[in-house]
This record gives structure tokens, C-alpha cells and sequence, in this order.
């Protein structure tokens, strides 16, 4: 039987959760943490960040798990079900079942495998206020080879629901939280990466979005950009992703498209109207990461 599965995000796995192991014995920090512009978790405060861990998740990972891995860029614990990760550099959590462990069954209405998700975050932490909408993403199972003439009939299996954020309004592109809940209230799959944004980001980003919000501005702005513009985002909070291993830092941006492309790169702009590249869209290679050893293997 063919699987259609539609979560765009099950990239996010590589980074955590395949990975080699060295034991040790630790417990990620969690909960909500103040914001700065150099730290994940340091002092000042502007719209605080939010870092899970397994005390405060409903992650079916099984009884006793143990660290297998304790590095500095990754830490993974164990369970009879699964496996649970955070990268203490930069906050990002994900956990995942294993393939042979009993999965579901879920929730299939939207609405509230939306609520109850929503409910599950901010009762571990994460701060209401910075939610803007709940989104989701559907795994179909069914179909079949197309040379033959009957096939399974196409079915929800599961729905994943997303939080996306926002400060002060703005959008903040990057963070995201999101998880697979059963209907027994278990969590078969989450990741959650919703870093703090200082102080000095948010009121740029909020002096820039009000310099625009007359036609006039808008328009003179659009006009100073090169090319046409096809896609106008507007003004976004961006932060580094969880492949840059540092203490996430936040950028203010204007986003647009300038080719009618539907799959157009995104492209940022300063105040002044001036171009620049994330630090996770820089074309420099990242470094190969050395190759693990699992304990108990060759």
C-alpha cells in the first residue's frame, strides 16, 4: 500500500534524532527563558523564548529512558518507544517514535487536535500570548501502483497542528512549535524550536512596520527594492535555525519575491532597502560533523 504523507516538516529529524551515541546522564533546561541578543536563555527581557524537555512533555517515549547521547550540540534520551532530543546550543527539541512502536490512533478533527496541541504547549511554558494562529499538516494513507486498476481508498491517518508565532504583532518566521497528539491525550511526535527575540529586534521591527503603514511609504519603499515585486510578505522577525549551533540571534526583515516563480526564493531587505542573507542561507558549506560511535557497537 502506498503512504501520502504531507508533514513537509520530518526534515527536522535528521538533525536530532539520527544520530550516534557516547551515555552520560543530564536533563536539558526547559521552560520559558528570558531573551537576548547573544544567549537562548540569558538575561533582559523582551518576548521570552520557550525550551521544552521531557518533564514537561506528554511524549510517549516510554518507561526509564536513558541519555545515549551527551554532546555539545545534541543530547538524546532513550526510551522503550522512542527517542527524545534537544540541541543545548540553540533550544530546538524534537521527539519521534521508533517505527515498530504502537502509534495513534489520533485525533482527525482539525479544530481540536488544534486546541488540545495549543492547550499542551502552553501549559508547559510557552507563552500564550506569542501564538497568532494554529496550522496543520495531514498524513493520507492509501492509493496503490498505477498500473493496477483498484487501489486503496485514500484516508486521513493523522493530523499534525502547528503554532505559529508572532511579537507585537509581526510574524517570526522561524519559530515554530508543533506535535501529533493521540486521543488518549499521548504525543506520538513534537518539535518545538521558539527562541527569544531581544528587545532591539522587536522595536525595529515595530518602528519599521509603522513607517510603511501609509500607502505612501509603502509604495516608495516597494519602489527602492530591485525588480518587480510578486510576493510582498512585509515586515518579519527572522532568527537563525537550529542548523546554526549557536544561541539563536534575531534579524529584522521585509520580505518579497521578485519572480512570478511560485517556489521564488524569499528575499530580505533591510530599512534602507538594502539585501542580505540569513546566516543559515549563506553559501558557505557547514562543517562535516565527526562520525559517532554507538555504545555497544562497532
Amino acid at each position: 500500500m502506498m503512504k501520502v504523507n504531507l508533514l513537509r516538516l520530518a526534515p527536522c529529524i535528521l538533525g536530532l534524532l539520527f544520530a550516534a551515541i557516547d551515555p552520560a546522564s543530564a536533563q536539558p533546561d526547559s521552560g520559558t527563558t528570558p531573551t537576548t541578543n547573544s544567549g537562548a536563555a540569558g538575561k533582559g527581557s523582551a518576548a521570552a523564548g520557550y525550551v521544552h524537555d521531557l518533564t514537561r512533555s506528554q511524549f510517549k517515549i516510554g518507561p526509564n529512558p536513558t541519555i545515549e547521547i551527551d554532546e555539545p550540540t545534541l543530547r538524546r534520551w532513550r526510551g522503550s518507544s522512542g527517542a527524545w532530543a534537544i540541541d543545548p546550543t540553540n533550544g530546538r527539541s524534537m521527539g519521534i517514535l521508533d517505527a515498530g512502536a504502537p502509534h495513534g490512533p489520533y485525533i482527525l478533527d482539525e479544530a481540536v487536535q488544534g486546541e488540545r496541541v495549543k492547550a499542551y504547549f502552553i501549559k508547559a511554558g510557552l507563552p500564550a500570548d506569542q501564538i497568532q494562529d494554529v496550522r496543520a499538516t495531514y498524513e493520507v494513507r492509501g492509493g496503490g501502483p498505477t498500473r493496477n486498476a483498484v487501489s486503496t481508498p485514500l484516508q486521513l491517518h493523522s493530523i499534525n497542528s502547528i503554532l505559529i508565532r508572532t511579537v507585537s504583532g509581526i510574524r517570526v518566521a522561524e519559530s515554530v512549535a508543533w506535535a501529533k497528539m493521540t486521543m488518549s491525550g499521548d504525543v506520538d511526535m513534537e518539535y518545538v524550536f521558539w527562541p527569544s527575540i531581544d528587545q532591539e529586534t522587536i522595536n525595529r521591527a515595530i518602528s519599521f512596520k509603522r513607517r510603511l503603514s501609509d500607502n505612501v511609504g509603502h509604495g516608495n519603499y516597494l519602489a527602492s527594492l530591485p525588480g518587480a515585486v510578486y510576493r510582498d510578505v512585509g515586515v518579519v522577525i527572522h532568527h537563525t535555525d537550529p542548523s546554526v549551533h549557536a544561541a539563536p540571534t534575531s534579524y529584522v526583515s521585509y520580505d518579497v519575491t521578485t519572480s512570478p516563480e511560485g517556489y521564488a526564493a524569499m528575499r530580505h531587505f533591510d530599512e534602507n532597502g538594502n539585501e542580505f542573507r540569513l546566516p543559515q542561507e549563506q553559501s558557505t558549506p557547514p562543517p562535516v560533523a565527526p562520525i559517532r560511535k554507538v555504545q555497544g557497537k562497532p
